[in-house]
């Protein structure tokens, strides 16, 4: 009776739908929708830009991870209404080139939220800066390089924490 009955595999939900939320409660999505149109072949950039940060807060790591593994696994498609598309590994890596000349009005703007949401003054807001991560595959032993730094599949990545359990990743604490 149950042979032919199949489950997909499970994927990640609730923090999907909560970095989401948070996106919308920091008015990301109007502070983005003009500065990230779509493209003329119809790659919505803002959506891709939202997988990357909910992407960033809950499991961090490449975007080669992202577009290899995590996003598969998550319900970013079903939420934002997207498919696949929204993590082609070119597609993630462009959209990163998208953002340097927004830097500053998106700093004005998380400020400006930060006060709107919390009622709280400042006059510094600081933010860490030591997340910088990248994988790479090593070079091939037959080519005359017998170092191999990296094994095929591992990270190599500067974090905040200096380790995860759950990574094939080297990790580096720098102190600022």
């Amino acid at each position: 009776m149950f042979g032919s009955v199949s489950s997909p595999p499970p994927r990640q939900w609730g923090a999907c739908w909560l970095a989401c939320d948070l996106w919308s409660q920091l008015q990301l999505d109007q502070f983005w929708e003009e500065r990230l149109p779509p493209s003329r072949e119809g790659t919505e950039w803002k959506l891709i830009l939202e997988t990357l940060v909910c992407y960033a807060l809950i499991d961090p790591g490449s975007e080669w991870r992202l577009h290899r593994q995590w996003f598969e696994q998550s319900a970013m498609g079903d939420l934002l209404g997207g498919d696949f598309a929204l993590a082609e590994k070119d597609s993630l890596y462009r959209c990163l080139d998208k953002l340097l000349k927004h830097k500053q009005a998106l700093f004005g703007h998380l400020r400006q939220r930060w006060a709107d949401l919390f009622g709280a003054p400042f006059n510094v807001l600081l933010y860490d800066l030591t997340s910088t991560y990248f994988e790479s595959d090593p070079p091939d032993p037959e080519e005359g390089s017998k170092k191999r730094w990296l094994q095929p599949g591992q990270a190599f990545g500067l974090r905040a924490s200096g380790h995860r359990p759950d990574r094939h990743a080297r990790g580096v604490s720098p102190g600022l």
